[in-house]
């Protein structure tokens, strides 16, 4: 699996919370990230299972991992990691991060194995906008940053 570098964020007047969001699809990814900023969040994109390991951020605290983001949405299907491989990861290194996967192509199967590796939500494409919206919302709303 690929090593985590470290993705460094501008420093704003008004926090915002972080969605990392990744899907394959750039169409899709352009649109979920216009909506996400819409609505007050801070985006970093990544198009690969890979991309969106490489810019997770994380600092050591008291000997423990924490994450930079307050929500990772990621599709489950994706190239080189998928994200059920990246939700079982976050939960290894035991960070409470809310995650939310979408796919096309989830089955019972994949929903089940999501929930159980901690998953906030598993949105099955084609979703609304609204829907999408709330999930995340309810992991983290647009304005109250984890930890602040």
């Amino acid at each position: 699996m690929p090593r985590i570098k470290s993705y460094r964020w501008q420093s704003e007047s008004t926090p915002k919370s972080r969605v990392l969001l990744a899907e394959d699809d750039a169409e899709m990814r352009r649109f979920l990230a216009d909506s996400l900023r819409e609505e007050g969040y801070e985006v970093i994109e990544a198009a690969s299972g890979v991309e969106l390991l490489e810019r997770l951020e994380f600092e050591a605290e008291d000997g423990r991992w924490l994450p930079m983001f307050d929500v990772v949405v990621t599709d489950v299907r994706m190239p080189g990691v998928t994200g059920l491989e990246v939700l079982e990861g976050i939960r290894n290194v035991e960070w409470s991060t809310g995650v939310i996967l979408v796919s096309a192509f989830a089955d019972q199967e994949v929903h089940d194995q999501a929930r159980r590796l901690g998953a906030c939500a598993v949105l099955a494409k084609p979703f609304p906008l609204g829907e999408f919206l709330t999930a995340v919302r309810d992991v983290a709303p647009p304005n109250h940053p984890r930890g602040e």
